[in-house]
């Protein structure tokens, strides 16, 4: 898995693309996809000018999580809530999502 580097925020990130992720995390790209719309205002995947989705790891450790949850039968709509709770706990004015869940993955969520 190469990926591509970006400048982000004056920092240089490895990026990668779905079909790279796809294949890191074990899920198929449209179970991805699904995932983005599903979560719509919570999971948000960056893009290129083009229009490509691209993921740094903070997306990936995200996806993951969402992959884990779902493991556990969790239905989108719990997962969505849990998301939502998590992104509110530290809620920062100004602050871009991704930014806000890198604040926060090593966060641990309490599954049962």
């Amino acid at each position: 898995m190469k990926g591509l580097l970006i400048m982000k925020d004056n920092q240089i990130l490895r990026a990668y693309s779905i079909k790279e992720v796809s294949r890191r995390i074990n899920v198929p790209a449209g179970t991805i996809r699904q995932w983005e719309k599903d979560l719509n205002g919570v999971l948000i995947i960056p893009r290129s000018k083009q229009g490509a989705r691209f993921y740094t790891e903070v997306e990936i450790a995200i996806l993951k999580r969402i992959k884990e949850m779902r493991d556990k039968n969790l239905s989108k709509e719990i997962i969505k809530d849990m998301l939502q709770k998590h992104l509110n706990q530290e809620k920062q004015p100004v602050m871009e999502p991704w930014r806000l869940w890198k604040n926060h993955l090593n966060l641990r969520w309490k599954i049962s």
